[in-house]
């Protein structure tokens, strides 16, 4: 349905404000990974506003990404020799290991409230069809050879968003009207958030009005 031709759209704080540290933040955390890189690390990684001296970092370790918490992270050291944890994912996986959240420079505590403020944010872009990845940080004791793990992946604090487009295909709304004119029905299974599908459902012309999710 969609072109699969990723484009990062958007690098924002966690009031939608474009911000380059986040963009450098995802940038890092995509460069460093050594899994298997999917489109949207690829569109991160060819963003022609991402200015990184990945030569002042090094990286200490990863966690990779799975399935089933759809987030991965790098531990890199900064130039100022500091071990900090770039995480990115899903930010309805994010949030619950978030504890603070970054804006203008100063760190506050993921009161409810606030919580449904942010989770609202990116729930726009989303509905908006964007693809929404969060991204969170802390810095991390140093600790030798010893490998961090999943359960490292806590106590974060949420710094923004970096978000992708995929648009609609040209061809694809009349396609879907010559399957249906042949009864043949059309179902969309896809990976994406409800947000998103059903944002791309309904520019293709597809019905929206019954959402499976996995849960």
């Amino acid at each position: 349905l969609t072109m699969d031709q990723v484009i990062l759209e958007k690098h924002c704080d966690v009031v939608l404000q474009e911000s380059d540290a986040i963009l450098s933040l995802a940038y890092l955390n995509s460069y460093f990974q050594t899994g298997l890189k999917n489109i949207l690390d690829r569109a991160i990684l060819l963003h022609s506003e991402a200015h990184v001296d990945i030569s002042r970092y090094a990286k200490v370790d990863e966690i990779p990404f799975d399935f089933q918490r759809r987030i991965m992270s790098v531990i890199v050291r900064t130039p100022e020799g500091q071990d900090r944890m770039i995480t990115k994912g899903a930010p309805e996986e994010i949030f619950p290991r978030c504890q603070q959240f970054e804006l203008d420079g100063d760190v506050f505590p993921m009161e409810h409230l606030y919580i449904d403020e942010l989770k609202e944010e990116y729930q726009q872009l989303s509905a908006d069809g964007f693809r929404v990845l969060a991204i969170a940080t802390k810095t991390v004791a140093s600790r030798g050879s010893t490998p961090y793990s999943r359960g490292d992946e806590c106590d974060l604090i949420l710094n923004g968003y970096v978000d992708f487009l995929d648009p609609p295909k040209d061809t694809a709304k009349a396609a879907i009207r010559a399957l249906e004119g042949h009864g043949i029905h059309v179902k969309v299974v896809t990976g994406d958030n409800d947000l998103v599908a059903r944002k791309i459902c309904k520019e293709v012309g597809l019905a929206t009005e019954f959402v499976l999710l996995g849960p």
